[in-house]
């Protein structure tokens, strides 16, 4: 049997979520796939942090080469978040040949050069579909059964925390401030929720979905960026009354001359089926491809990941 010796990146909720999963399910994964998981070491900022999983101190490190310039660790795992330092974390791992996965969407697409560089130059595996849209495989899609096509352009609504205000406030006549808070106690929307209610977590996605489909880096910088903070009950009302429904929408339309329109915009459309399946926590990924259609809808239950 195969074993693959992994090192983590940070142990927050979503660190010892994985850790759990993976002392959890180990014994099946390595029935049915034939493949062991040992977690070595594991970066955290505190050691003497309690940990919402009980992990044994002895794989706990506040020393980022136990993890990084470990000879023995084949495979990081990334659970850091923000631009830095996991951004150069990442990259020193892929310059030691380590494979990673993240799902980082803010370090990917700010350094997205040097780090797919370094997976490239040093043969280094380099996994991120986790990072835009969750569970949807729409970054395998681009990357493997899309390959042959030339997308015209991308469409979606790619933030489930923003999606999920916009609807209660189309649904309830309710107040922006109100469904906010509402989303924060429910743990749907982060203590600051600039990220999410900015429009900066969608262009950090739609950055890397756009250099993806069109084969050329787009950088974020480059994202025409709208947020939801300006909205009010008045706004909802007179879309509604013209049958229109308010999203923010992430679209990128690749046209010719090497120009690609990319934008998170605030967008007025028909109050169709289509957009009325699109509730709550729902994101959706629309891809234009000539001949052919496709459309990914997933069902969040956490607006905060993916």
């Amino acid at each position: 049997m195969e074993k693959i010796v992994v090192g983590f990146l940070g142990c927050g909720n979503i660190g010892c979520g994985v850790y759990k999963l993976l002392e959890t399910y180990g014994a099946q994964i390595e029935e049915n796939e034939g493949v062991g998981f040992e977690v070595r070491k594991i970066l955290v900022r505190s050691l003497n942090k309690s940990r919402a999983w009980a992990i044994p101190s002895t794989l706990l490190t506040d020393r980022p080469e136990d993890v990084l310039d470990n000879p023995e660790i084949d495979m990081v795992m990334e659970f850091m978040g923000g631009e830095q330092p996991a951004a150069s974390y990442m990259v020193r791992a892929l310059e030691n040949g380590k494979c990673v996965i993240t799902a980082n969407k803010m370090a990917l697409a700010t350094h997205w050069t040097q780090i797919v560089r370094a997976a490239r130059e040093h043969a280094a595996g380099l996994y991120y579909e986790a990072s835009v849209c969750g569970a949807v495989p729409i970054i395998r899609a681009i990357n493997g059964s899309l390959q042959a096509n030339r997308i015209s352009s991308v469409m979606g609504i790619i933030n489930g925390t923003t999606n999920y205000i916009l609807t209660r406030m189309a649904n309830e006549g309710a107040a922006y401030a109100d469904v906010l808070a509402d989303a924060q106690r429910l743990g749907l929307a982060e203590p600051d929720p600039t990220a999410d209610v900015e429009g900066y977590d969608a262009a950090y996605k739609l950055s890397i979905l756009s250099t993806l489909a069109f084969h050329r880096h787009v950088p974020v910088e480059n994202v025409y960026r709208e947020g939801i903070t300006g909205i009010t009950p008045l706004d909802v009302q007179c879309g509604k009354e013209f049958g229109l429904t308010l999203k923010l929408l992430a679209v990128v339309i690749g046209a010719i001359l090497y120009y690609i329109v990319v934008q998170v915009v605030l967008w007025l459309g028909l109050n169709t089926n289509d957009l009325k399946m699109l509730q709550a926590l729902v994101v959706a990924m629309f891809l234009a491809v000539p001949y052919w259609k496709h459309r990914y809808v997933k069902k969040k239950g956490d607006a905060n990941h993916g």
